[in-house]
């Protein structure tokens, strides 16, 4: 048999899958660029798991995404951790999920950082819960929002809090409501406050009532009014004693009067002379009589002295 390196594209082609698996090691490693190119996918469906990690890392960053694709689960085991990261963006993106999801954990964690951030929506959909627990910080920074938010809530919530805040400003800002509301409060009171704060004013409506509970003074203090006011009525309405009096004056002046009735009269009672102070007449004079009932006496006093004087 002449070498293998000095097929023609129609040999190759011609070779069935008895002649594959009769190729040695040297045989494969004979293999040029150009060659591997060129191969198609009776070639590579052909090949043992054991033949697959013959392959150089140079031919196998050749394979046209269709002709890797060929490959299924029972060869997969066979590939290497090196063969894996010197995989193309190109065909990173072009993977099929159910690829994706038959690597091996130690397959996805070599996975290049830049060619997570290849993995779409239509793929990364294929990983499976171990896989997305074993992602490194770096990698789990480069998916892309939408292959985030493509991911399902049960998957998402398998990230950890330190996978979590390892994701950028600007994955944060693009997590739909969905997603948000699938974390743990555990893992949510965790997150830097540049991240919360980061959630879009639209989406953050999707911290539930009980996520809301575990979020800390600093957490909350990060929170512009147009966040607080963005929060659902559950969620508002669900904020301790402890954190309404964590709210700081500037944002107390700023919240909406028709988010500032939404809070019961436990909470308005809670809030401390400087906060009560904080508020505008036009918030002060929206109080309603139901509102203001948790208010003390000296509170109310206050709350009217406030009214006049402006």
């Amino acid at each position: 048999m002449p070498a293998l390196s000095t097929y023609t594209t129609t040999q190759l082609s011609a070779m069935t899958t008895a002649d594959v698996r009769a190729l040695s090691q040297a045989d494969i490693i004979s293999l040029t660029t150009t060659q591997a190119a060129a191969l198609e996918t009776t070639f590579i469906s052909g090949l043992s798991s054991t033949q697959v990690g013959y392959l150089e890392t140079a031919d196998l960053a050749k394979l046209a995404t269709g002709t890797l694709n060929a490959l299924v689960a029972s060869q997969l085991p066979g590939l290497k951790a090196a063969q894996v990261t010197a995989l193309s963006s190109t065909q990173v993106e072009a993977l099929t999920s159910s690829f994706v999801g038959s690597l091996s954990v130690d397959q996805v964690k070599a996975i290049s950082s830049s060619n997570v951030g290849a993995l779409t929506t239509s793929n990364v959909v294929g990983l499976t819960t171990a896989q997305i627990a074993a992602l490194s910080n770096a990698q789990a920074s480069k998916l892309s929002t939408a292959a985030l938010n493509a991911l399902s809530t049960d998957k998402f919530a398998t990230l950890t809090a330190t996978q979590l805040n390892a994701l950028t400003v600007t994955q944060w800002g693009g997590l739909n409501t969905t997603q948000l509301g699938a974390l743990s409060n555990a893992k949510l009171a965790v997150i830097s406050t540049a991240n919360l704060n980061s959630i879009s004013t639209t989406n953050i409506s999707g911290i539930t009532s009980s996520q809301i509970t575990a979020l800390s003074a600093s957490q909350i203090q990060s929170l512009n009014s147009a966040k607080l006011d963005a929060l659902a009525t559950t969620s508002l309405r669900n904020l301790s004693v402890a954190q309404v009096q964590m709210l700081t004056t500037g944002q107390v002046s700023t919240l909406g009067t028709d988010k500032l009735n939404l809070l019961t009269s436990t909470q308005i009672g809670s809030l401390k002379a400087g906060q009560l102070v904080a508020l505008t007449t036009a918030q002060a004079r929206s109080l309603t009589s139901d509102t203001v009932m948790g208010l003390t006496k000296g509170s109310w006093v206050l709350c009217r002295l406030l009214i006049w004087l402006h």
